[in-house]
């Protein structure tokens, strides 16, 4: 597949207020790229309860926007949206015969050293959107899982899911033992500067937040072929600031 970590420019980092112009990655005739911010759903679903839908900014920029794939609502990184019914087509048709690479970078609890680790456990969707293990009832899902980095209590994963279904890398991690950091719905916990740095002194409040400031999964990279192309490209999203602080603590005071 060759190397698919060539990174793109992503200048909503340095913007104070989003707008979908500022997420914008790639744009072509056919389709736009984006790097997804926490907080905001795919599309309107009813669980939303804020209506906050990236579609929805989308569709002010460019009217006739469609999606080709959601991420969940705090997972950040790469998506697609088509702008016309042909695109849409081609990169829906990708998705269905897997032929689109799909790459996550997680972080994660406990200190695990693996390579092409292979999960696979059907998932079925419970009650308020929240995902089982059912070997009886569930979807086929697949997961293959690489160590990127080793902390003294956590590991960064190179997640690549081979099926797409619902919070699909997040309960699979779980089930290897290894939930994503502030991913509380699926066993995970947060990070705190006080337990990584030894002479930590509190605010005058003596409150402390926690570093990560909800769950750090993020869609790093896509591997596919754009309309009218006839080879596929590695496409890659920047880690969000709040991601690369945490890795920034980690590998100053527990790498």
């Amino acid at each position: 597949m060759g190397d698919w970590s060539t990174e793109i420019t992503d200048s909503a980092r340095k913007k104070k207020f989003i707008r979908f112009r500022d997420l914008i990655l790639l744009e072509t005739e056919d389709v736009i790229l984006v790097n997804k911010p926490r907080g905001f759903v795919s599309i309107p679903d009813r669980w939303d309860k804020e209506g906050t839908s990236l579609f929805g900014m989308g569709q002010k920029y460019f009217p006739d926007l469609m999606v080709c794939h959601r991420l969940d609502k705090m997972t950040t990184g790469l998506m697609v949206f088509a702008k016309n019914p042909d695109a849409h087509r081609d990169i829906s048709i990708q998705f269905q015969d897997r032929e689109i690479v799909k790459h996550y970078s997680a972080l994660a609890m406990g200190v695990k050293d693996i390579k092409d680790y292979v999960v696979d456990a059907p998932i079925n969707v419970v009650q308020g959107g929240k995902v089982k293990i059912d070997n009886l009832n569930g979807k086929p899902a697949t997961t293959v899982f690489d160590t990127a980095e080793l902390f003294e209590e956590h590991t960064l994963f190179d997640c690549q899911p081979l099926t797409g279904r619902t919070h699909q890398v997040r309960i699979h991690l779980s089930v290897l033992g290894s939930p994503i950091v502030g991913d509380t719905e699926y066993g995970g916990k947060d990070v705190y500067l006080s337990h990584l740095k030894y002479n930590y002194k509190p605010n005058r409040r003596g409150e402390e937040r926690p570093l990560n400031d909800g769950y750090l999964l993020h869609a790093a990279g896509l591997y596919l072929r754009l309309p009218g192309e006839e080879e596929s490209r590695n496409f890659i999203a920047p880690l969000p600031e709040h991601f690369e602080v945490v890795l920034r603590m980690l590998r100053k005071f527990a790498s």
